[in-house]
């Protein structure tokens, strides 16, 4: 597996765009975080599952508040950094565990997946 897309080995990429970017991903992360509410939300639960369930969308609440935050920082940060600053891709992308994240943060063609627009399944690694 390629850790850099396979377009820019050694590519200088500017800082307000990968904070914008990972802004992206932040929020693709919480629209992710809103659906499981909605799933877990909408589940048949038996009678001594409702304290538990209320637990759990409180803490995915929690979680999308947290994530909308951040990515509201992340863009904001990003519209605060002149446009001259630059990172190496290699240095601050490439480390980034997720595939699907670092094709978002390191493309200059982002395309949003929202909840509306279906979600394809992406294998995960658990380790």
């Amino acid at each position: 597996m390629s850790i850099l897309p396979r377009d820019c080995r050694n590519a200088e990429i500017p800082l307000r765009e990968v904070l914008q970017r990972t802004g992206i991903g932040l929020t693709q992360l919480s629209e992710k975080i809103l659906d499981l509410e909605h799933a877990i939300w909408g589940a048949q639960t038996a009678l001594d599952a409702p304290l538990e369930h209320g637990n759990a969308l409180q803490t995915l609440d929690l979680l999308k508040q947290a994530t909308d935050d951040l990515a509201g920082l992340l863009d904001r940060l990003g519209n605060a950094v002149p446009h001259s600053l630059g990172v190496s891709e290699i240095d601050v992308i490439a480390p980034m565990k997720l595939e699907a994240l670092r094709r978002i943060v390191s493309s200059s063609c982002n395309v949003l997946q929202t909840s509306d627009q279906g979600t394809q399944q992406v294998e995960v690694e658990l380790f």
